[in-house]
């Protein structure tokens, strides 16, 4: 998409930023970038935003592996501020689950 756009349009510099949603929402609403794709939680939501898709969260583990019998869970998380985490913590959270952040 970007090689397209920069050869029908080669007197517009375009910046991309990779950050956590969070950042790209406060630097939007900063009007430090002129447009963002962003993942929200189930709990957030961004003003004047469009959804362009929505998917359900799965857990998943290795094939045949047995991560999901250990006590604690060991879990890979994304730091604070993943648009993921919260909803994933709470979930263990609801059931009882003892976890450990085995990756981040």
């Amino acid at each position: 998409v970007l090689k397209r756009f920069a050869q029908s349009h080669p007197s517009i510099a375009v910046d991309v930023t990779i950050d956590q949603s969070s950042n790209l929402r406060r630097r939007m609403d900063d009007r430090a970038l002129d447009i963002t794709l962003l993942t929200n939680s189930y709990k957030t939501s961004a003003l004047g935003a469009e959804v362009l898709l929505t998917e359900p969260i799965v857990w998943a583990g290795a094939k045949g592996g047995c991560a999901h019998l250990r006590e604690p869970l060991p879990v890979s998380l994304w730091e604070e501020g993943c648009a993921w985490r919260a909803g994933a913590l709470e979930a263990l959270g609801r059931e009882g689950r003892n976890y450990r952040v085995a990756y981040m």
